[in-house]
């Protein structure tokens, strides 16, 4: 036959060999063998972090969320401002995406350009893609399986825009898979080392997200329970005690810090401008349905973690977390797999009682808000994919794969992300470009001081491009205080609501006979009025 030197099929007893001109499968799978998997899972990781990023910082993408412009300010005033110092760091969100910033943030184009949040949340997707693969592998998966499961975390489009932001997702899933990894690893070695560094990551999560809070509280009751009833109450304490002990460690600090900084421990969740106190305005104004809802907290965190991860994958993760848990005899390996629903029922939970808020079109009509709080489940939903798709079942190793990656084509085909969208058009962006240009090229003439609530304004400070020294602000202690009652001894010019009490410059201007007479508007704008110091001659 023609070509038969070329392409030929022997058969021996035994044996089966097919060979492609000088090239065997038996020598493409040693030599596939022989590659570190896991290196290449980094580069591939690598190199789609950072193309993104360039993508969609070139189009702004990376700031156009206000809060993302606000954890960037944070970091920022932390180095330079009037007040500087680690107390600005501020009592609401916790402090770990700020503190990874100071080595960059005191320049100007990281700051402004996003690459001081950039940096972090880039290395946490990386971090996250490897530990994927490993997780799955550790638990037994396949090659193929971890690839698929990595698969679902590396080509997410929410992940890979949110991991170009300042946002404090994308660290938290990266400490979240970290610690899952571990708590594996100890699950199936009783390695206490392993435990120690899954008990570090949950600190770090802890010091990131509130989820991560909820995540210790999972985390110790699997550690005590699990080794309970293996090994009885004696092991079962001390292994908890030395666990819990690290875990909490972020916990404890952020009270301390309350307590030194505020004079109160709890400041984080009961002052003003806690996000307690923002979901209070919400409900008085009969927007935040989900509290005291249950089904309807279920249906709305159900609707976000589908437009943030898909729906196949979701029930994908759904069988393959069943199927992990029946199949799995270990009591180690299950607490491990409980753990893993932990940021799901903490969302749940925070909608339900009020402290969350999570507007999607699927519940509130055309209105987007915070939809980026389910892409927390895609460490769940990627580990028990990976397992499921270990399987020997032909039909399941073929059939849930293709449809997954199908899903994952659409999601880039059809260029929607749902966190896109509320960046862009959501209640969590405001477009305030606009007036930050016009109090640029008012007050970047002179070098005046400016009064604003950082708490109300934070990303329209950041849009004027003016440093942070030029700001009066709550973190600047006394000077803050005297300015709300004379303003015109200190500020030259006022950021604020006109007439809106929830902004807590405006409530005191309001307080003041003598503010209209000292200040005059020059510009009114659709998120905040500027308003500019009256120069009065010299009396005669």
């Amino acid at each position: 036959m023609n070509g038969v030197n070329q392409n030929q099929l022997k058969v021996s007893p035994g044996a089966v060999e097919i060979t492609i001109g000088r090239i065997t499968l038996e020598k493409i799978s040693t030599w596939f063998a022989s590659l570190n998997v896991m290196a290449i899972v980094a580069f591939f990781a690598s190199v789609l972090s950072g193309f993104f990023w360039i993508y969609f910082s070139s189009r702004g993408y990376n700031l156009t969320y206000n809060d993302a412009m606000s954890h960037l300010d944070i970091a920022r005033r932390v180095v330079e401002g009037v007040k500087p110092g680690l107390a600005q760091l501020g009592s609401v969100w916790l402090p770990l995406p700020h503190i990874l910033m100071l080595p960059t943030i005191w320049n100007d184009f990281f700051w402004h350009s996003g690459l001081s949040g950039g940096i972090p949340s880039m290395i946490s997707y990386v971090l996250a893609c490897i530990f994927t693969y490993k997780s799955i592998r550790l638990l037994g998966g396949t090659e193929f399986g971890a690839l698929i499961g990595t698969a679902v975390v590396a080509l997410n489009t929410n992940f890979l825009y949110l991991q170009t932001t300042a946002l404090t997702e994308p660290l938290f899933l990266g400490t979240f898979i970290l610690a899952t990894y571990y708590l594996i690893r100890w699950a199936k070695t009783q390695d206490i080392l392993s435990l120690v560094i899954a008990a570090f990551f949950i600190l770090l999560t802890g010091l990131t997200r509130y989820d991560g809070w909820f995540l210790l509280v999972f985390a110790l009751f699997a550690v005590f329970l699990s080794t309970y009833f293996k090994n009885g109450w004696k092991k079962a304490e001390g292994t908890t005690v030395l666990f819990g002990t690290l875990a909490s460690l972020g916990v404890i600090v952020w009270f301390v810090w309350n307590l030194v900084i505020f004079g109160n421990p709890l400041y984080f969740a009961t002052s003003e401008f806690s996000a307690g106190a923002q979901q209070e305005r919400m409900y008085a104004a009969g927007v935040l349905l989900t509290k005291g809802d249950i089904l309807f907290s279920l249906k709305t965190y159900f609707f976000s973690m589908i437009d943030n991860i898909g729906v196949y994958i979701f029930f994908f993760g759904l069988i393959g977390w069943v199927y992990f848990m029946v199949k799995n005899k270990n009591i180690y390996l299950r607490a491990a797999g409980a753990v893993l629903l932990a940021p799901m029922v903490f969302n749940i939970l925070s909608l339900y009682l009020g402290q969350s808020a999570l507007f999607l079109p699927e519940t509130m009509g055309n209105s987007w808000f915070n939809v980026r709080y389910g892409i927390v489940v895609l460490p769940w939903a990627a580990i028990c994919i990976g397992f499921l798709v270990s399987t020997r079942n032909l039909l399941v190793k073929i059939l849930i794969p293709a449809i997954i990656l199908l899903e994952i084509g659409l999601s880039f085909s059809s260029h929607y992300s749902i966190t896109i969208v509320d960046g862009l058009v959501g209640a969590s962006q405001k477009n305030v470009t606009l007036i930050g240009s016009e109090i640029n090229q008012y007050a970047g003439k002179d070098n005046g001081l400016i009064l604003a609530s950082v708490a109300s304004h934070d990303a329209i400070l950041f849009s004027s491009g003016l440093p942070m020294r030029r700001f009066i602000h709550e973190g600047t202690g006394k000077l803050w205080m005297d300015s709300l009652q004379n303003p015109d001894q200190y500020a030259q010019y006022i950021i604020m609501r006109s007439g809106d009490g929830s902004d807590s410059v405006s409530r005191a201007m309001m307080k003041l006979e003598s503010f209209p007479i000292k200040y005059r508007m020059v510009y009114k704008g659709d998120f905040a009025d500027f308003y500019e110091r009256i120069s009065f001659p010299p009396q005669q």
